[in-house]
Formats: structure tokens, sequence, C-alpha cells
């Protein structure tokens, strides 16, 4: 259920297309029953950054430091200020979306 929660189904392109034009005109979404239209909007956003979340100077940094918890923290805390925000808040909005109130509700919802 995680995965499609988290956009392993691509939503209706028309439908993301949409969704895209409302959210960039700061219109309330509305009528979006199909929860994989917005996971693929997110990703979409991500996608078209103009600069990645994680630029790419941190590249070696990450890969070397998979798995270590602590030299992770170390990247994250050298990031932008900017790109350390939006990185927590996904963060933070993926464990909010994988708790198990959100999981059991979204699982109801969608099934």
């Amino acid at each position: 259920m995680i995965a499609v929660l988290t956009g392993r189904v691509p939503g209706d392109v028309d439908e993301v297309n949409a969704l895209k034009v409302s959210c960039d005109q700061w219109l309330a979404p509305s009528g979006c029953s199909d929860p994989h239209t917005p996971a693929s909007l997110l990703k979409l956003w991500y996608r078209e950054l103009y600069e990645p979340l994680i630029p790419s100077e941190f590249y070696e940094d990450c890969v070397s430091s998979y798995g270590d918890v602590e030299a992770c923290l170390r990247i994250v805390d050298s990031l932008p200020l900017i790109n350390r925000l939006v990185l927590s808040y996904l963060v933070r909005f993926l464990q909010v979306l994988c708790s198990p109130v959100c999981f059991d509700a979204a699982f109801v919802i969608c099934y």
C-alpha cells in the first residue's frame, strides 16, 4: 500500500496536469479521488526543481555514507538552508503518511 501512496503507480496525466495548473494558480485542489494523482504531482515537482534537492557536489558523500546515520545527518546539516528545509519537510510528510493511523485510513479510502 505504501508503494501505491508514494507514487509507484502513475496518476492519470490529464488529472496530474489539471492539478498542477490548480496549484500553480494557488487554488485548493478539489475532486481528486485518485491518490496516484497528487503522488505523481509531488514527484513531478521534485523532478522539475531547477537544482536537485541534494546538490551534485554531495553525491559522492551520500554514496559513501550509505548506512551510516551520523554521516547522513552531517550531510543533511551541510546542505544549503532551503534544501535542508525542503528535505526535512518531505521526510516529515512521508513519516506522517506512513504512520499507522494515516496508512489505515488511506487503505480504507483507496480500497
